[in-house]
């Protein structure tokens, strides 16, 4: 289970590296992290319970993509995933996703 994690974070981490050339503000990197990139953990993640260790590797990864090289204001991830009408931008939370869909497949069980 810890491998799938780790060849997982790793392939996670070379995708965002990837996505750091490109130029994009906030609200474009929270769309680019829903719709394309955390996606990718999402299957392993309803199947293999995830570690504490390995959903803090990702929220870093998360948070240093979102905010490196900004020198504005960081706001914290909390605050991004509420919805838009709330003043978030609906980021979906490595911890609370993982959680939810690994309940999700044992309910349907």
């Amino acid at each position: 289970m810890s491998l799938n994690w780790d060849l997982l974070i790793h392939h996670f981490r070379q995708l965002v590296w990837l996505h750091r050339v490109r130029d994009l503000n906030v609200v474009q990197k929270v769309v680019l992290l829903n719709t394309f990139l955390l996606p990718k953990l999402w299957f392993v993640a309803s199947v293999c319970g995830a570690r504490a260790m390995d959903i803090a590797k990702v929220t870093c990864t998360v948070n240093s993509f979102l905010w490196d090289g900004s020198g504005g204001f960081r706001v914290p991830l909390q605050q991004l995933a509420l919805p838009r009408n709330r003043g978030g931008l609906n980021l979906h939370l490595p911890a609370i996703m993982a959680k939810a869909l690994l309940t999700n497949r044992i309910l349907e069980l």
